[in-house]
């Protein structure tokens, strides 16, 4: 790839290839579609298989998957199961593999109907599913909070050709146990030994953790002696559990006596260890000794990792210390470590609160530069952030680009657009609330947010002229004669929320044309 740019403009040189009477088989298509992804150019990919199907060249099933693998790490569910169609179209025969990719990624997008109308439809291709299929199934469920669809999958899983292995029943016990199951645990855990599968520390640390979440503290430490007499040491991950059980029903001296005795004893506290101490101390509103903490990590040298740095950025975030937070920053990346969407969402948040807009918008700029996809909190923080800065249109920008995105706006961004819309000293622009209208359609708890906004635009008038709805707005007169009057009075509102708006000329023009 001598072409400047390297890799990336794979879609460029292939242009010119053609041009220039070159053009490639199916093995060089796929060879260079499997390649682009593990580089981090999965649109490009896209752009090249669509040259290559354009070209009567069909796709192996293996760059299927790639592609689709691709294509949900973006959270792309439309592209993905559009793949799956274009598979069977093309005659290909969809393997296990890439049903549980489809089951994965529509799992991971909320969409739990769909995830197990897969497994239906591979019962219908006599597909059947392995392992690793029901599972990913499992986890999708257990999620979800759908217990007994999972228990009824296991249930499947048992009656059919594939037998749980030990990986099935420990990730069983570690979703129930998350959940505060405990009745489930312990039925799996019964199942498991019935199986034959001899329970390791894993199980134990998962049950003491089940018990820690349901409050029962005495019979988690009680486990340890269990372990003892089964021949078997609690690791650390058993004492860090234990130290978060008692952190979570706020035993700190309980826990910093628990921590203090590991520390000389063993097994040595790991950044784990720390964060645990830090988060509590986060939540409790004492962002100062959760730094004191996290220095106490470094000075014992344990290097930080970027989820540590990420838990001390919060609560410089909230202590409003911008030039730590930079030196934290820093010191990551410096490290060799890679910043994640939640260190960048921490470090908007800084600047968001030192006033530093074009700061933020610099740190959202590198994010995307750097291959880090944006979630929905970083969206919610940068409109946040220009609405503060009343740059209007740049925050509405950012709500328009969520959707090429992707990313689904939460209730939050709604609140945080309407908020903006509606604070004190500012009008209502009706084109936008328009738009929020239309974008929240389905959503009875953001169409009662926007209820409550037009509710406060026209106050005087609900009740006494006007009855104002999420989609229409009703003028009623007492006397035939005021009709007139009530519906100027009505014009007058909305024309003051547009004008006052000031929009560019363009803006103008559409906003105009709609009213």
């Amino acid at each position: 790839m001598s072409v400047r740019g390297g890799i990336r403009q794979t879609p460029f040189a292939l242009q010119q290839m053609s041009k220039a009477g070159f053009s490639l088989n199916a093995f060089s298509y796929n060879g260079l579609i499997h390649l682009l992804p593990q580089s981090g150019f999965s649109r490009e990919a896209m752009v090249v298989y669509k040259r290559m199907v354009s070209e009567g060249i069909k796709p192996s099933l293996k760059t299927y998957s790639a592609l689709m693998v691709a294509s949900g790490k973006r959270r792309d569910v439309d592209t993905v199961m559009g793949l799956l169609e274009e598979m069977e179209h093309l005659g290909l025969r969809p393997n296990v593999y890439s049903f549980t990719i489809c089951i994965r990624i529509l799992g991971r997008a909320g969409r739990i109907d769909d995830a197990y109308g897969i497994l239906r439809r591979m019962d219908k291709y006599g597909c059947s599913p392995d392992v690793v299929t029901y599972m990913v199934l499992l986890d999708v469920l257990c999620n979800a909070g759908r217990l007994d669809a999972a228990k009824d999958l296991f249930r499947k899983m048992k009656c059919g050709n594939q037998k749980p292995d030990r990986v099935t029943y420990i990730t069983l016990l570690n979703k129930f146990g998350n959940l505060g199951n405990l009745d489930a645990v312990r039925e799996f855990w019964k199942e498991m030994e019935a199986d034959g599968y001899v329970v390791d520390v894993v199980a134990f640390t998962i049950l003491v953790d089940a018990l820690c979440k349901v409050g029962k503290i005495d019979e988690a430490f009680g486990t340890l002696d269990v372990m003892g007499r089964s021949g078997l040491l609690p690791n650390l991950q058993t004492y860090n559990t234990l130290i978060s059980g008692l952190l979570r029903v706020n035993s700190l001296d309980k826990a910093q006596d628990h921590f203090d005795c590991v520390e000389v004893h063993g097994p040595k506290p790991t950044a784990y260890t720390y964060i645990l101490f830090i988060d509590h101390y986060e939540k409790s509103g004492e962002s100062g000794r959760a730094l004191e903490m996290f220095e106490k990590m470094k000075s014992k040298g344990i290097v930080p990792d970027v989820v540590d740095c990420n838990v001390c950025l919060y609560s410089l975030a909230e202590l409003g210390r911008l030039g730590q937070a930079k030196d934290v920053f820093h010191e990551l990346k410096s490290s060799g470590l890679s910043p994640d969407a939640i260190t960048y969402n921490m470090m908007i948040k800084c600047h968001s609160k030192a006033g530093k807009v074009d700061e933020a918008i610099k740190l959202f700029d590198e994010m995307i530069a750097s291959g880090c996809d944006p979630d929905e909190i970083t969206m919610n923080s940068l409109i946040d952030t220009l609405y503060k800065a009343d740059k209007v249109n740049e925050a509405w920008q950012v709500f328009h680009r969520m959707e090429e995105m992707k990313l689904r706006p939460t209730v939050v961004t709604y609140n945080t657009l309407l908020a903006g819309l509606g604070k004190e000293g500012r009008s209502f622009p009706l084109p936008r609330i328009d738009q929020l209208v239309d974008s929240t359609a389905g959503h009875e708890l953001l169409r009662a947010t926007y209820q409550r906004l037009v509710n406060k635009m026209f106050a005087r008038q609900i009740g006494r002229t006007m009855e104002v709805y999420i989609d229409d707005m009703l003028v009623k007169s007492i006397r035939a004669a005021d009709h007139i009057a009530d519906l100027e009075e009505m014009f007058l509102i909305l024309r003051i929320s547009r004008d006052a708006q000031k929009p560019s000329d363009h803006s103008n023009k559409q906003e105009g044309a709609h009213m």
